[in-house]
């Protein structure tokens, strides 16, 4: 049970980290286009 919460507490870090990434891009393209 415990292997499980640690698997799922990774999973939800991989996930967060995963929507950070995102997020930078797509701010960046805006920040980019706004430059252009």
């Amino acid at each position: 049970d415990t292997l499980n919460k640690v698997n799922r507490f990774i999973d939800i870090e991989s996930y967060i980290n995963n929507l950070r990434r995102d997020l930078k891009h797509s701010q960046f393209d805006s920040f980019k286009q706004t430059i252009e």
